[in-house]
C-alpha cells in the first residue's frame, strides 16, 4: 500500500527526473564494467580449470636436445613425481597450397596405448591417429579452421629435407596450447603455425629419434617440493642439452590466460571504483541541495509527528530509487558485454567449453557495491535530516554573507569584468566546500575520458615503436643450429634478398638474489641496421662490446638497474653460469630479448662468431620466389615476416584492446555529461530564488543566464588540466597493478587524446548550459515577491 511518503518519493523523482536519469546511467556504467569484467574472469577461470582437471594438465615441463629413454626412466624415480610422460617435439615446414608465407607445424608425439598420458587431447572432430600408423595426424582446431582443413585432407611436412604427405584424421584442443603462439612475438597466428599430434613411433622414425626423447611433462605428488624436483631434473638433463625444467606457472600458455584473467580482475576493481565514486559524489551533491530546499517540508513532517528516522528512511528510499534502476540496468548490460567478451576470447584462447558463466554472486556483489557507494554518498545528508530541529528548519535559511573576498582583493582586474562574472565568482568563493566538491567531480569526468583514450594511444605507440623503430627487417629466418656468420652471406643469393644481418639468440636464465627470469640474449652485430636497440626515449643505443642491455620488464622482475651484476645461466651447451654487468636498459615492447654484442655472446659459449637468426631486407616483388627457395633449405627452421606479425597483432591482441577501449570511452562520455549536467542543475536549484529576484529587478534572461554560465565555466575550465593529469597517473597505476608478460604496454596519452577529453567535457558543458537556459524559463517570478514566514 502506498503511503503519503511513498507518493512523495515518486513526486520527488518526477521533479528531478533528468538528474535521476543521468545518475542512474552513471551507476549503470560502473556496474556494467564491474559485471562484465568479473563474468569474463569467471568464464575464463571455470573453462580453464575444468579443462586442466579433465585433461590431467602437467605440473612440470622440460625440453632438451636429445636423451635416451633410459634417462627418462631414471627421472621417473625422482621423489615427488606422480606421473611422467617422455615425448618427442619437433617443428617442420609445411606445404600449404596457396600460402606464400612459410607455415610451421609443431609435431608432438602421442603415447602408445596403455602408457601414462598427460595433457590429454580434447577431440573436436574426427578421431585419434591409430597406433602403428605412419602417416596419420591430429591437428589443433584453430589451424584447421584458419586453413580450411577437415578430417580426410592431406598435408605435406618437411622431415630431414624431404616432404612427406600426412593424412589428417581429426582436430583437437590441448591444455598445453590454450594460447598458441611461436617465438618472441606473443600473439597467435593460426594460419601459419599449427600443432600436430602423431603416434610416437611414426614421429620417432620421421625425425630419427628412435629410443630417444627431447621433451617431458610430469605431474607432482601432493606434498612434493617443486624446487627440489625441478633442480633434480635439470641436473639429470644438463648433459643432454636441457633447456631448464619449469613449473606450470612459467608455461607460456598458462601465463597468458592467467594474466588475462588477472587483468580482468584489476579492471573489475579499479574502473568501477571510479565510476561509482562519481555516482556517490553526485548523490552527495544532489541530496545536500535537496535537504536544503526541503527544509520546510522536513520541519512540517517532524511537527506533525514523523520521527527523524522515518524521514531519513524516506530520503534513503529516494536514494535507492535513484540507484537501483541503474544497478539493474548495469547488471543486464554487464551480462551482455560479458557474453560478447567471452565470444571474443574464443578466438584468442582455445578452450573446449568457454561460455559465459554468470554466477549469482556477481549480480549480488554488483548490487552490494552500487548500493553501498550510493549510501556513502548520501550518508551526511541523511544524518543532517535526522538531526534537523523542526523550529529551526521552519525558518528560511540565513542568506550567505557576501563580501569582497581575498581573491577579489588580490585579483584587481576582476573589478573590470562584467557584473555577471563578479556575481558568479563571488558565489563560488563564498562556498568553498561546495565549489571544491564540484571541482573534484569535474576532475573525475576528465579522468574517465583519459582512462578510455590511453589504450588506443598505447596501441598506436606499440605499432610505431615495435614495427617501425625497433624491428626494421622484412623477414626473420631462424636456423636449426648456429652457423658461422660468414655463411649467411649465401642468403643474398636467394631471390629478392637485398641485405642480411646475422644475430645470435641464446636462451638464458637470469638470477638476481632470490629472483630469476627465463629469457634470451640477442647477440647484435656491430653497426646493426635492421634491429635497432633503443632506450626509453626511443634514442638508438650502441650495444657495448661488454655487458648486457636488459628490457624494462626484466629490470622490474629482477629489481636490477644499470651497473648491477646478474648471474646468467646459459641454457644450452655446457650450461655454465657467468656473471654479467648490466650496461643499460632497453625499450623492448614484447619483452622477449635482452641485448649483447654478438662477439661477446660467442665468447660466452666459446663458439666464435656464429649466428642462428638472420634479418633480411627484401624486394616485395620477389617474395613468392624467395619463399619457394627457402622451403627447400633443410637448415632453415622457421621464417616470420614483419608484415605478417603486424597483421596478426592487429587481428588478435589489438582487436581485444580496441573493443575494450571503445566500451570505456562510451561509458566515460555518459559520465562526463552526467557530472557536468548535475553540477549545473544543482547550481540552478540552489540559486533559483536569487536568479528569479534578479529577473524581477530588471535583469534580462540572458544576463541572469550569464551568471550560471560563468559559474559553470569557472568550475569546468580549471578542472580540465588537473583532471587529465590525474587520469594519466590513474592509467599508470592500472598498468602497474596489471600482471604483464609478453607485451610491455607503456602508458601513452597523446596531445590529441588530451584535447579530445577536454573537448568532450566542454561540449557536455555547452549542452548542459543550453538545457539549463531552457529550464530558466520556468523560474517563479511571482513566488519570490511573497514574504516567507
Amino acid at each position: 500500500m502506498l503511503t503519503m511518503l511513498h507518493r512523495k518519493v515518486l513526486r520527488n523523482l518526477w521533479g528531478m527526473r533528468a538528474q535521476a536519469v543521468t545518475i542512474s546511467l552513471i551507476v549503470a556504467s560502473g556496474v556494467a564494467t564491474f559485471v562484465s569484467s568479473l563474468s569474463t574472469y569467471e568464464s575464463l577461470r571455470v573453462a580453464r580449470d575444468n579443462f586442466y582437471r579433465s585433461s590431467r594438465f602437467a605440473d612440470v615441463f622440460a625440453d632438451l636436445s636429445r636423451a635416451p629413454l633410459s634417462v627418462g626412466e631414471r627421472i621417473r624415480e625422482i621423489p615427488g613425481l606422480a606421473a611422467l610422460e617422455l615425448r618427442i617435439v619437433k617443428e617442420s615446414l609445411l606445404d600449404v597450397p596457396g600460402e606464400q608465407e612459410p607455415v610451421i607445424g609443431r609435431f608432438v608425439s602421442l603415447p602408445a596405448p596403455g602408457e601414462t598420458a598427460l595433457n590429454h587431447i580434447h577431440l573436436r572432430n574426427g578421431r585419434f591417429p591409430r597406433h602403428g600408423s605412419s602417416d596419420e595426424v591430429l591437428i589443433n582446431e584453430a589451424f584447421a579452421e584458419a586453413n580450411g582443413y577437415r578430417p580426410g585432407d592431406r598435408i605435406a611436412a618437411l622431415f630431414h629435407g624431404r616432404y612427406r604427405t600426412l593424412r589428417i584424421v581429426g582436430t583437437g584442443l590441448s591444455p598445453e596450447y590454450i594460447f598458441v603462439f611461436r617465438g618472441a612475438t606473443p600473439f597467435p597466428d593460426d594460419r601459419h603455425f599449427g600443432i600436430f599430434w602423431m603416434p610416437r613411433e611414426a614421429l620417432a622414425t620421421a625425425e630419427d629419434m628412435e629410443g630417444s626423447f627431447n621433451s617431458l611433462t610430469a605431474l607432482l605428488s601432493p606434498n612434493a617440493s617443486q624446487s627440489a624436483v625441478l633442480a633434480r631434473i635439470d641436473q639429470m638433463l644438463g648433459t643432454y642439452g636441457g633447456l631448464g625444467a619449469y613449473h606450470r606457472s612459467d608455461q607460456s600458455s598458462h601465463i597468458f590466460i592467467t594474466n588475462e584473467m588477472g587483468q580482468n580482475q584489476v579492471m573489475a576493481f579499479f574502473i568501477p571504483m571510479i565510476f561509482l565514486g562519481v555516482a556517490a559524489f553526485l548523490i552527495n551533491v544532489v541530496f545536500n541541495r535537496l535537504a536544503s530546499t526541503h527544509r520546510s517540508q522536513i520541519a512540517t513532517l517532524k511537527a506533525v509527528g514523523y520521527s527523524g528516522i522515518q524521514i531519513a528512511w524516506h530520503y534513503l528510499q529516494l536514494i535507492i530509487a535513484l540507484s537501483l534502476p541503474g544497478a539493474l540496468l548495469g547488471i543486464l548490460v554487464g551480462a551482455w558485454l560479458g557474453s560478447e567478451m567471452t565470444e571474443l576470447y574464443k578466438d584468442y584462447f582455445k578452450l573446449p567449453d568457454l561460455k559465459l558463466v554468470f554466477s549469482l554472486w556477481i549480480p549480488a556483489a554488483a548490487l552490494l557495491v552500487s548500493m553501498g557507494s550510493s549510501l556513502i554518498g548520501g550518508t551526511t545528508t541523511l544524518y543532517r535530516i535526522q538531526q534537523m530541529q523542526p523550529a529551526e528548519a521552519m525558518r528560511p535559511p540565513a542568506p550567505p554573507v557576501f563580501r569582497r573576498s581575498i581573491a577579489e582583493r588580490l585579483l584587481v582586474f576582476i573589478r573590470l569584468l562584467s557584473v555577471s562574472f563578479r556575481l558568479a565568482f563571488r558565489n563560488l568563493v563564498s562556498r568553498p566546500l561546495r565549489t571544491a566538491l564540484s571541482f573534484v567531480g569535474l576532475c573525475l569526468a576528465s579522468v574517465t575520458m583519459i582512462l578510455g583514450f590511453f589504450w588506443i594511444d598505447s596501441l598506436n605507440y606499440v605499432y610505431h615503436v615495435q614495427f617501425h623503430l625497433i624491428s626494421r627487417e622484412d623477414a626473420l629466418l631462424t636456423y636449426r643450429q648456429p652457423l658461422a656468420t660468414r655463411s649467411l652471406q649465401e642468403l643474398q643469393r636467394y631471390p629478392g634478398v637485398l641485405y642480411t644481418e646475422g644475430y645470435r639468440v641464446l636462451p638464458i636464465r637470469l638470477h638476481a638474489g632470490h629472483r630469476s627470469r627465463e629469457t634470451a640474449i640477442m647477440g647484435v652485430p656491430a653497426g646493426a641496421h635492421l634491429r635497432i636497440v633503443r632506450d626509453r626515449n626511443l634514442k638508438p643505443i650502441n650495444v657495448p662490446p661488454q655487458g648486457l642491455l636488459i628490457s624494462q620488464i626484466t629490470a622490474d622482475t629482477l629489481d636490477i638497474r644499470t651497473g648491477d651484476t646478474v648471474n646468467a645461466e646459459i641454457m644450452e651447451g655446457a650450461r655454465k653460469t657467468v656473471s654479467i654487468r648490466v650496461a643499460g636498459i632497453a625499450q623492448e615492447i614484447f619483452g622477449g630479448f635482452e641485448y649483447m654484442d654478438r662477439l661477446a655472446v660467442g665468447r660466452l659459449v666459446q663458439e666464435g662468431d656464429r649466428s642462428n637468426l638472420a634479418a633480411l631486407l627484401m624486394d616485395p616483388h620477389q617474395s613468392s620466389e624467395f619463399y619457394g627457395a627457402i622451403r627447400q633449405s633443410p637448415m632453415i627452421d622457421s621464417v616470420s615476416t614483419r608484415e605478417g606479425a603486424l597483421r596478426v597483432f592487429r587481428e588478435s591482441t589489438a582487436g581485444l584492446i580496441q573493443v575494450f577501449a571503445g566500451i570505456l570511452i562510451s561509458f566515460a562520455m555518459i559520465i562526463a555529461f552526467g557530472v557536468v549536467y548535475n553540477t549545473a542543475r544543482v547550481s540552478l536549484s540552489e540559486r533559483a530564488v536569487d536568479l528569479a529576484t534578479l529577473r524581477v529587478l530588471g535583469f534580462r534572461r540572458g544576463e541572469v543566464f550569464a551568471i550560471l554560465a560563468w559559474e559553470l565555466a569557472l568550475l569546468v575550465i580549471p578542472a580540465l588540466i588537473p583532471g587529465c593529469a590525474i587520469g594519466y597517473f590513474s592509467a599508470v597505476l592500472i598498468m602497474k597493478l596489471m600482471p604483464v608478460e609478453g607485451i610491455q604496454f607503456p602508458v601513452i596519452v597523446t596531445t590529441g587524446s588530451f584535447a579530445w577529453s577536454m573537448l568532450v567535457i566542454i561540449v557536455s558543458s555547452v549542452a548542459s548550459a543550453w538545457l539549463i537556459r531552457l529550464r530558466m524559463r520556468k523560474l517563479d517570478l511571482i513566488g519570490v515577491l511573497k514574504v516567507r514566514e
